[in-house]
């Protein structure tokens, strides 16, 4: 239940949003809000961890350094990065999340299973 009335005005502006574009299911609505919250919430987690090993003075690796391969081209990581992706124009980002972003998720290099030390 909803109880906060900007909560939920929040909640229907982004249900209008997804009804507009398309989607009138309900749980694909749901799955597509909960993979962006997702992605958003791996970016927090990765710059909190950034930040607490260079208090410490430790090395760290993030999921979005380097490279990797899509389509058959190279692509740099930070494209990948809710920060990167979530200010392009919308055809742009649809394009971006559907072509480049879900690739990261599905193409063996899972964030949620990389190497890190914190």
């Amino acid at each position: 239940m909803l109880t906060s009335p900007q909560l939920r005005s929040q909640v229907d502006a982004l249900w209008d949003k997804f009804w507009s574009g398309g989607i009138s299911n309900p749980l694909t609505a749901i799955e597509q809000m909960s993979y962006l919250i997702f992605l958003k919430r791996l970016e927090d987690m990765e710059n909190a961890r950034a930040a607490t090993t260079k208090r410490r003075s430790t090395p760290f690796k993030s999921v979005f350094d380097g490279e990797m391969e899509s389509a058959g081209k190279k692509i740099d990581k930070a494209q990948y990065r809710w920060s990167y992706w979530s200010q392009l124009p919308g055809e742009e980002m649809i394009r971006n999340v559907h072509d480049i972003v879900f690739d990261f998720q599905v193409a063996g290099t899972n964030p949620m299973h990389a190497e890190t030390k914190t």
